[in-house]
């Protein structure tokens, strides 16, 4: 006679219960349609795997832990020649991250030597999401903005329930921090 281990079998038996429940709830959820939530979550997964494989071809890198606690890149753009050296003029202009969907306009606050009021919102200035914020909805976040390895700006925004508009403050680095300016600026958030 087969020895049967009916504690396991018992498990298995509630498992596919349970699992059969999920996949029935999932079912009556999604048949009038995709929620509006939902199918922005997967918008945006959609989009940072189509960057990701811009950067590296058909390779997608899985993220070890320690990478999931550093930043998530939101878009880049590249630096005008005219913009100089200077740390002062890198933000004198909005900066358009077209790829992301997004500008960022950089205010520099009368009367600091360092501190900015930071604003992100779309490109074409029609209230729609920006598809890169969409899991940040309701939150504030630490945006990073990078030029070859050296930070220049770090400030918390406020992403708008709507996920079309951020604002929020930070520092600038001062000069003798950050060396010559130039070529692609990045703007990522910094994952805790």
């Amino acid at each position: 006679m087969k020895k049967i281990d009916v504690t396991a079998a018992i498990r298995k038996l509630y498992a596919d219960e349970i699992s059969e429940k999920i996949f029935d709830e999932v079912k009556k959820e999604i048949q009038d349609g995709i929620p509006e939530d939902l199918s922005n979550e997967l918008a945006s997964i959609l989009f940072r795997h189509e960057q990701q494989t811009k950067k590296e071809g058909n390779v997608v890198s899985l993220q070890t832990k320690s990478s999931l606690l550093s930043t998530t890149p939101l878009g880049e753009t590249e630096l005008l020649a005219a913009a100089g050296s200077s740390l002062a003029n890198w933000f004198s202009q909005p900066m358009v991250f077209a790829g992301a969907g997004f500008t960022l306009d950089v205010r520099r606050v009368l009367g600091t030597e360092d501190e900015v009021d930071v604003y992100l919102f779309p490109c074409n200035n029609e209230l729609q999401n920006i598809t890169s914020l969409m899991p940040y909805v309701g939150k504030t976040i630490q945006v990073l903005v990078e030029n070859n390895e050296s930070t220049l700006l770090k400030a918390n925004l406020y992403v708008d329930e709507t996920a079309c508009f951020a604002e929020g403050s930070g520092k600038l680095s001062s000069p003798t921090e950050v060396g010559g300016i130039k070529g692609k600026i990045s703007i990522s958030v910094a994952v805790k």
